[in-house]
């Protein structure tokens, strides 16, 4: 999954799931919202705050993310719909320019710590991505401005 922190930095959404269409979907039913539209308030979350303030990379159960971040009867109710019980999630920073920008995470019923190194690269990958769509995007505008001022 990918989170990206809002504009004013005190909350993270998601932008990418890394969970099967189906269960999402699920997931979603049970709790009422569109995960894409829900934000995760970096005050009231310490496992997403130790990745994207202090810079760590921490490995949790999905299951406590849930309850962290909804009241626990609805927690119990995602965690089921998407079977997050026994699912263990390693999340790490993502980086645009040196600067923590987000948070990347991957789970499975069966991480280890040594899979660690793996997700922090994979981040970096991810971090790397996001920063040449960036300078992408600053390229193109130019172009698009300059295509506009020869069709006037």
């Amino acid at each position: 999954s990918i989170l990206l922190l809002t504009d004013d930095g005190a909350k993270l959404r998601l932008t990418e799931a890394g969970f099967p269409a189906g269960e999402l979907e699920a997931a979603q039913r049970t709790a009422g919202a569109r995960a894409k539209r829900h934000r995760i308030d970096l005050n009231r979350s310490s496992m997403f705050s130790q990745v994207v303030t202090e810079g760590k990379t921490v490995e949790v159960k999905v299951s406590d993310i849930i309850a962290e971040l909804f009241p626990q009867r609805l927690a119990d109710s995602i965690s089921n719909s998407l079977g997050a019980e026994n699912r263990a999630c390693i999340l790490t920073p993502l980086r645009r320019h040196g600067n923590i920008t987000g948070a990347f995470g991957i789970s499975s019923t069966e991480l280890a710590e040594h899979f660690i190194p793996s997700v922090v690269n994979l981040a970096q990958h991810v971090s790397n991505a996001l920063e040449l769509a960036d300078e992408y995007g600053e390229r193109k505008r130019p172009r698009k401005d300059y295509q506009k001022l020869t069709r006037s």
